[in-house]
């Protein structure tokens, strides 16, 4: 499921003491941005897997790259975050800037994890990849 809405999204623990969402067809904003916002952590921690297996790899075969990848880590949460702020900046005047925000985040980590995967977890070769391919 698509989920347009934040960077600055709401956390879903701080949205607990709510009724719960209805994330499997979701119509209403509270659900877009509950739901949204569970789906960018969980996005976000199967990134984090991806990163700390790259950055495992790298410590074992090239340790001088390692300093660099956290750098281009940096950098990519940097632009992510000024990304999606833009998007949500983009619709202000509307309750659609969280879902669109929050798309925008899912949508850069899922390709963000992809490339980590890509450049870092993969071989040139026959030999099967560290971690499985991730969605895009």
């Amino acid at each position: 499921m698509r989920w347009l809405l934040t960077v600055a999204f709401i956390p879903a623990a701080s949205l607990a003491a709510n009724a719960e969402p209805n994330c499997e067809n979701p119509a209403t904003t509270y659900d877009f941005n509950v739901c949204g916002s569970r789906e960018v952590e969980r996005a976000q921690a199967e990134m984090q897997r991806y990163f700390e297996a790259a950055k495992s790899r790298m410590q074992k075969e090239e340790p001088q790259a390692v300093a660099a990848l956290e750098n281009a880590q940096m950098a990519w949460t940097s632009y992510q975050g000024m990304h999606c702020g833009a998007i949500y900046a983009r619709w202000q005047g509307g309750t659609i800037r969280g879902p669109a925000s929050v798309q925008c985040a899912i949508d850069l980590t899922r390709q963000r994890t992809h490339q980590l995967w890509a450049d870092f977890l993969t071989y040139p070769d026959s030999t099967p990849p560290l971690l499985p391919e991730p969605r895009k």
